[in-house]
C-alpha cells in the first residue's frame, strides 16, 4: 500500500509523519514546567521519575495522534481535499489498522 511519492520514503519517515512529533511540546512543556515550579517552591523532587513521566506524556500524545488519525480517516473527516492531518492514510502510505494498532501500542507503553 502506498502512493507513487512514497517509493523513496522509508517506513520510519512515514511513521514519523503519522506521529506528528512537532506537536509534542504541548505534552512536554507542562511536565518540565511542573518540575521547575516544584524546584522554585522548594519542594522535594523525585528526579528519577521525571524521565519516565516525560516519556509517558510523549507516549500518550503519540497514541492520541495515531488514534485521532485513524478515526478521522474512518469517519470521513480526513479526505484528499482536506488539510490538517498527517495524510498517511489519505495517501495510502499506511494501512488504517496499522495506525490504530500503533496508537494502542503507544497507550500500552504508559501502562508499564
Amino acid at each position: 500500500m502506498g502512493s507513487a511519492g512514497s517509493a523513496n520514503r522509508s517506513a520510519f519517515g512515514i511513521w514519523v509523519q503519522a506521529l506528528r512529533p512537532f506537536s509534542y511540546t504541548a505534552s512536554l512543556v507542562p511536565v518540565f514546567y511542573a518540575a521547575a515550579y516544584g524546584v522554585f517552591l522548594g519542594r522535594p523532587m523525585a528526579w528519577g521519575l521525571l524521565g519516565p513521566v516525560a516519556l509517558a506524556s510523549l507516549a500518550i500524545h503519540a497514541g492520541t495522534n495515531l488514534v485521532n488519525e485513524y478515526y478521522d480517516y474512518r469517519n470521513g473527516v480526513d479526505r484528499p481535499e482536506t488539510f490538517g492531518d498527517s495524510r498517511v492514510l489519505v495517501e495510502g502510505l499506511l494501512r488504517p489498522r496499522a495506525v490504530l494498532l500503533g496508537g494502542l501500542f503507544c497507550f500500552g507503553l504508559t501502562a508499564g
